[in-house]
């Protein structure tokens, strides 16, 4: 129950949780017309200040600590052991107990026990917003997954997320995992997403989902992207620990389209097979490079360096994720990333015209259409190579300004 004073008689009255001031009305306590006087701005901040509105006697944490959260348990618990005389019953009874906690500093750990969806979870930034940055997520049996509609994160808040973790999406939300106004979501070990949304991850306003987690897609239907980073967004892909085989992976099919990198957004990392694809997807991804937008992923480059970058290699054999620049054409479907990236370059001309550069000069330095629908070519730098200036098209071949030297 909250607390306020009834300034009639300047006695406490008792209000409700949801409003602990209902009786606090804005009449000053001397005038024998409260319907006609209102407070003065001093008064009521001098009875405000006077409540005791429970801040100063939040449990503070004395170490890291978990809270179990079951459904059989009840949300007038204090989730302090995994019993159901014991445990919170829902996310939101959990985090309504959790707005009574100082952590002190501490790690918050949320201990789920496997059984049916426990719906959404939102890390919203108004949940204690200056004290609780980071969060844990777990499931307390590995014998089975926690299921969730849907893992948000919010607000300059850390959400880490642990194996046996699935994500059911119902079809009415806009992605199965979020992370936004730079909030950090991690995720690792395997984990499961199914049902259908409209994206499936998605990183926006500065948020970062950092992805260093197995993640078993199940006939997941996304309206618009599987994997998303806009306006800022960053989608990481990080292996766990390759020195022993623990690498990011994802396996499975997803409708909708495979990747989507707009206004600074930003998807890199490197996947632990060359040849594979990390983003499951029925169209190509699309990336805006030209709004300062990067995605860094082809096929499991270990700089992660963007793609369409050209660089010299001291080797015939070209490295994971690279390819030789070369006169023969590129199949589309091989390198749709690539082509994505060549399509959007504005830096490609027709087949005819990358064909008559190349035979005039040696060289061509734009990308080429190929045969209009599956083929296309990459530049072939056989000679010097200059920064572009105002006066030149980018990818123009320049000749040699001076010319018939003699000397003596």
């Amino acid at each position: 129950m909250g607390r306020g004073f009834n300034p009639k008689d300047d006695t406490e009255t008792v209000g409700t949780s949801a409003n602990p001031f209902k009786e606090l009305y804005a009449v000053t306590p001397t005038t024998t017309d409260n319907s006609k006087k209102v407070a003065t701005t001093e008064w009521v901040m001098n009875k405000l200040n006077a409540l005791d509105l429970g801040g100063g006697s939040k449990k503070k944490l004395t170490g890291d600590t978990t809270f179990y959260i079951r459904q059989d348990g009840n949300d007038n618990n204090d989730g302090s052991a995994n019993t159901a005389a014991k445990a919170l019953k829902t996310v939101t009874g959990c985090f309504n107990y959790l707005r009574g906690i100082d952590p002190n500093g501490y790690r918050v750990i949320l201990s789920f026990l496997p059984g049916t969806s426990y719906g959404r979870f939102i890390l919203h930034e108004n949940l204690n917003a200056d004290v609780f940055r980071y969060i844990e997520l777990k499931r307390s049996d590995t014998s089975g997954s926690v299921v969730f509609s849907t893992l948000q994160v919010y607000g300059n808040k850390q959400l880490l997320v642990g194996g046996g973790i699935t994500v059911v999406c119902t079809g009415t939300e806009h992605a199965a995992y979020v992370a936004s106004y730079f909030a950090m979501l991690e995720l690792w070990g395997a984990c499961t997403i199914s049902g259908h949304a409209k994206n499936g991850l998605q990183a926006s306003w500065g948020g970062i989902i950092k992805f260093c987690c197995g993640m078993w897609v199940d006939n997941f239907q996304a309206d618009k992207y599987f994997a998303s980073a806009i306006y800022g967004g960053q989608i990481i892909i990080e292996h766990p620990d390759p020195d022993n085989g623990e690498y990011a992976w994802v396996s499975g099919t997803s409708t909708g389209i495979r990747y989507y990198c707009r206004w600074n957004g930003i998807i890199s990392g490197e996947i632990n097979d060359p040849a594979g694809d990390m983003w499951p997807g029925s169209s190509y991804g699309q990336c805006h490079y030209t709004d300062g937008s990067v995605y860094a992923g082809l096929g499991g480059l270990q700089t992660a360096k963007p793609i369409g970058d050209i660089y010299p290699w001291a080797s015939h054999n070209p490295p994971a994720g690279g390819i030789p620049l070369q006169v023969e054409p590129y199949q589309r479907a091989m390198y749709p990333d690539l082509w994505t990236f060549a399509d959007w370059s504005e830096n490609i001309v027709d087949d005819s015209v990358w064909l008559q550069e190349y035979n005039t000069y040696g060289s061509c330095g734009h990308f080429s259409r190929g045969d209009g629908s599956t083929t296309f070519r990459t530049p072939v730098v056989n000679c010097f190579v200059r920064g572009k200036s105002p006066t030149q098209a980018l990818g123009e071949f320049q000749n040699d300004a001076i010319r018939n030297i003699t000397g003596n």
